[in-house]
């Protein structure tokens, strides 16, 4: 996966984008409060054509017109907020909004030279207008690649790409989560067997999976060693259905095919793990 040169990973420079979307919200918030309470004070790093409204409709009709056309314009950029988090092309809207926003800084640099005064006064706004293209650039170009890596961490990473040595595995495994008493199909997974420990994981997502009553979601990983399991066995359902209790008062509740229920039995008691059948 590529990384940003500056030297975070793409989720990184992602989300940086998005807080700077942040940034310039609250600043301009700000200083639409300064102006409505004559305030003379001015964050430059903020929505300028924001600010231009509230000023210039507020001082030519009413403070309340302005304020409202300054609120206006800012909700596309909270919508850019709070949507880039699971769709980037948000991402993009904000990025051409903000160009906007700085292509009327400069308008109004020029309107400065033409009416006699120095456009200087305005180069803060353009600088920082200017850092914040970059920021926002470098959230539409690593979008993509950070919204595939945040939801790789959230839902666990591919199995094994963090585990070293030879495995076996049992595939086919169909994954339940036990809510309100009732077990509820998740997912079609694998058990890997290792050297030293079981790793349950999902086949289509690579995300895992971890049904356990000391986990609050389902999809996070199960990892245990085979000394941490307490007993393993059929459950009352059927010969197919598995549930691991471990000595810490997590379980794996899975179903597996035909097939895999002989191999799943076979591995576990190499290790010393017998499947019990189930007794009331």
């Amino acid at each position: 996966m590529e990384k940003r040169k500056m030297g975070g990973s793409p989720e990184k420079a992602y989300q940086s984008a998005r807080y700077a979307i942040l940034f310039l919200i609250v600043l301009t918030v700000v200083n639409i409060i300064f102006r409505v309470v004559s305030i003379d004070r001015y964050f430059v790093s903020s929505v300028f054509l924001s600010y231009f409204a509230v000023t210039y409709f507020g001082e030519l009709y009413q403070l309340g017109l302005g304020v409202a056309i300054a609120g206006a314009i800012l909700v596309p950029y909270v919508l850019a907020f709070f949507l880039s988090k699971k769709k980037p092309a948000w991402m993009i809207v904000a990025l051409v909004l903000f160009a906007l926003d700085t292509l009327f800084v400069i308008a109004m640099m020029f309107l400065l030279k033409q009416i006699g005064e120095s456009p200087l006064s305005m180069i803060l706004d353009l600088l920082l207008h200017a850092f914040g293209i970059f920021e926002l650039s470098m959230g539409v170009k690593y979008r993509e690649a950070a919204t595939e890596e945040a939801d790789a961490a959230e839902e666990g990473a591919a199995l094994p790409s963090d585990e070293d040595g030879e495995y076996r595995e049992v595939s086919g495994v169909v994954a339940v989560s036990k809510e309100n008493g009732k077990h509820t199909l998740e997912a079609a997974g694998v058990v890997r067997f290792y050297e030293n420990e079981v790793v349950i994981g999902s086949i289509n997502t690579g995300s895992a999976l971890l049904i356990g009553a000391a986990y609050s979601s389902p999809t996070e990983r199960m990892r245990f060693a085979y000394p941490e399991i307490a007993r393993a066995r059929f459950t009352k359902k059927n010969e197919r259905t598995v549930q691991i209790d471990l000595t810490d008062g997590r379980y794996a509740y899975f179903v597996l095919t035909e097939a895999n229920r002989d191999l799943l039995a076979s591995l576990l008691y190499e290790h010393g793990v017998t499947i019990e059948p189930f007794a009331e």
